[in-house]
């Protein structure tokens, strides 16, 4: 599997350009901003549809393009493919593989795989969960091209979403649309999920990656975790719902949003169960679980800012899509707050 010819037009510095490639090994060198990492780029993305780089297809066409094309001549199963993607200002991509129309990247993976790594990848440890999830569907879209679709499709629907909640102050009738929205969100989301489990599980094999947070709510899908790579990895529980329960599967800690607003209660509820005072951890567990419940009633983090604001440190800032918690939801949190000894 290799690319024998790349041809450009209008893509990121390239108005055109046309290249061919040794058949072993290529150094592609040149003076800073030159756009050596444009061209790997466009190599990626004619394997997987997706840039490494950008969220956005607008973005990879170049300042005064109305449009960018990318073609490569690919070896690949001992045959020739050629890979045309033809990519327009407010038009949906146009993809074909040996001329034939590709509905998906699934079609464009079949063809053409690839490894990209760039200086920015070691700053991953660092960066927030977002990079990460980022350099994790980059590897997925090759290998498993349906994760692809579902990806698209999950990002489709955001946007559509984003841009209802954005637009319903002056359409308020727009906000009918939502269930329908978020009923995809939870389809294409939920195998989405299942796709990173697998992959960690497969991940888990490599000797340099120690651990894992899992936070899908699903206890089933947490035995699964447990039951493929337990005990090759170190599990965490990012569900505060199921800590104890994450705990007694042999998790090893958690990453907590409770504890943003209980620091002292959750630490103690873990101390607990590591100390073998199982009872009481999820008798703490229970006590918590109307807090935890009030927490995630809304897209995260929008009642855990309203909380910590409410208790004092800083101010309930929220971004689109995300809007302020409902009053009703708030008046309840802050009430089981109260409860718990917290002064608000």
């Amino acid at each position: 599997m290799r690319i024998n010819e790349l041809s450009l037009s209008g893509f990121r510095n390239y108005r055109r350009q046309s290249l061919t490639f040794d058949p072993d090994c290529n150094v592609i060198y040149g003076e800073n901003a030159q756009g050596k990492t444009n061209l790997l780029e466009a190599v990626v993305y004619l394997s997987c549809g997706k840039s490494p780089r950008t969220h956005a297809d607008r973005e990879l066409i170049g300042f005064d393009e109305t449009g960018a094309v990318l073609e490569g001549r690919i070896l690949s199963r001992d045959r020739e493919f050629v890979t045309h993607i033809e990519l327009n200002r407010g038009k949906k991509r146009r993809m074909t593989v040996n001329g034939v129309t590709a509905k998906n990247a699934a079609a464009l993976s079949d063809v053409l795989h690839t490894v990209f790594f760039a200086p920015e990848d070691l700053f991953l440890i660092r960066a927030g969960a977002a990079e990460r999830r980022r350099f994790m569907d980059v590897s997925l879209c090759q290998l498993r091209p349906r994760y692809g679709e579902a990806l698209r499709q999950y990002e489709r629907l955001y946007d559509h979403k984003t841009r209802i909640l954005r637009d319903s102050e002056d359409k308020p009738e727009l906000l009918d649309l939502l269930p329908e929205f978020n009923e995809g969100l939870c389809r294409y989301g939920a195998a989405i999920v299942s796709y990173r489990a697998r992959f960690c599980a497969a991940l888990a094999e490599h000797p340099n990656i120690a651990g894992v947070k899992e936070a899908s709510g699903n206890m089933s899908q947490v035995v699964e975790l447990f039951a493929r790579c337990g005990d090759k990895l170190d599990i965490y529980s990012g569900e505060d719902a199921l800590t104890v329960a994450n705990l007694a599967m042999g998790g090893k800690g958690t990453i907590s949003v409770l504890s943003n607003v209980l620091p002292k209660q959750a630490a103690a509820m873990t101390d607990a169960f590591f100390a073998g005072r199982v009872d009481e951890a999820a008798q703490m567990q229970c006590r918590f679980l109307p807090l935890i419940k009030d927490l995630f009633c809304e897209a995260n983090p929008i009642p855990v800012k309203a909380a910590i604001s409410a208790m004092g440190f800083g101010q309930e800032h929220i971004r689109l899509p995300l809007v302020p918690m409902q009053e009703e939801n708030r008046q309840r949190m802050l009430e089981h707050m109260r409860q718990l000894g917290v002064n608000v």
